[in-house]
């Protein structure tokens, strides 16, 4: 019983040092050597965009380990990151750019899809995940071949979106994440 509480008790401390050196991190960040403009239109929705985009990942990689009962489950192991950068490959290099987040989010949805029918007739934790990584590539692959066919500038979008980015966060858009 006694380690319980030790267990406890190191959990919850390091759950306020994190917590601590995110905000001391983000307050450094945001108001280190700027002026008035830079802090609260650029950097500050920054920031807290990268907070609340993080936190939502972290949830949504938790409910997916949780639900599939598999530290392995995410996203990107299921191979919906790799189906939404498909759905981006092909709105950036055949429609020039249009329904960009209609194809992402399609493309994510295509992957979902695909492995639900994979597994439909084992359907187990096992298959899903045996399935999304098989999925994963084929998605994967697919979006480097439509890269090959991308100019220069579509190629630079492919990959900006790969790795993601906030530098366009605004107040607008943290306040739809968070609603």
């Amino acid at each position: 019983m006694n380690e319980i509480k030790k267990y406890r008790k190191k959990k919850k401390l390091i759950v306020i040092f994190s917590l601590l050196l995110l905000v001391a991190s983000a307050f450094f960040v945001v108001f280190y050597s700027a002026d008035e403009f830079v802090i609260y239109h650029i950097r500050l929705p920054r920031v807290l965009a990268s907070i609340v985009v993080g936190a939502m990942l972290g949830v949504s990689g938790a409910v997916m380990q949780g639900v599939l009962k598999n530290y392995l489950a995410s996203p990107f192991t299921l191979g919906i990151s790799h189906g939404a950068l498909f759905g981006v490959s092909v709105s950036l290099v055949l429609l020039d750019g249009k329904f960009l987040f209609l194809s992402a989010f399609l493309g994510g949805m295509g992957v979902i899809l695909s492995i639900f029918m994979l597994s439909l007739k084992i359907f187990s934790k096992e298959s899903v995940i045996l399935c999304g990584i098989a999925v994963s590539s084929v998605f994967a692959s697919l979006s480097m071949f439509l890269q090959y066919f991308a100019n220069d500038i579509q190629f630079s979008h492919i990959i900006n979106w790969s790795f993601g980015d906030l530098s366009k966060a605004n107040y607008e858009s943290i306040k739809i994440c968070t609603a």
